[in-house]
This record gives C-alpha cells, structure tokens and sequence, in this order.
C-alpha cells in the first residue's frame, strides 16, 4: 500500500488561502461596516468555520512535527516548525477577528 504525503506546496497554499480570507474580513469588518443583522450572523458563523479549520491544520502539524522528532529527521522538523509558528500567528489573528464579530 502505497503511502500518500501531502506536498510542502499545499499547506504554503492552505496558510495563503487563511491569510486572504482574514484580510478580506478586517476589511470588511474596519471599513465596510456590517448592513444588517443577517450579515453579522452570516460573518460570525463563516469566521467560526475558519477558525476551525486553522486549529485542525495546527493541530496536525503539530502531530507531524513530533512524529519527525521521534523519527530524528530534524531539518523537516525545523520546516514544519516554521509552518507551524505561522499557523499559530492565523490563529491569533483570525481569532482576534472572530472575536471581534462575536461582539458586534
């Protein structure tokens, strides 16, 4: 059985992609204003799903992470660290965000 690795690209990609959507709605929450009721409601519960999604992406870089300290392969150790440094960076801010909703 043939073990399946998920490239170095896709979790740069999925930390981009984290990155586009905060920025958009710290643009959308500092500068827009929110409309109406509805909108709040639609922002928190998409922010909501963000946010959960970038814990399951830290949380599983973490696992990855000590699984390449057992395994002593120390310099994808220091790469996947890196990942997950920046991922606990999105996590304080997309989290301050969806804080920010929550009150309004």
């Amino acid at each position: 059985m043939k073990k399946t690795r998920i490239k170095w690209w896709v979790h740069i990609l999925l930390i981009f992609i984290f990155i586009l959507v905060s920025l958009y709605y710290y643009y959308k929450v500092f500068f827009s204003g929110i409309p109406s009721e509805s909108y709040d409601l639609m922002t928190h519960r998409f922010i909501t799903v963000i946010v959960a999604l970038i814990i399951i992406h830290f949380l599983w870089l973490l696992f990855v992470l000590i699984r390449l300290l057992y395994n002593r392969q120390f310099i994808n150790a220091v790469l996947v660290l890196m990942f997950v440094i920046l991922n606990a960076i999105l996590i304080k801010v997309v989290g301050f965000l969806w804080a920010l909703t929550m009150g309004m």
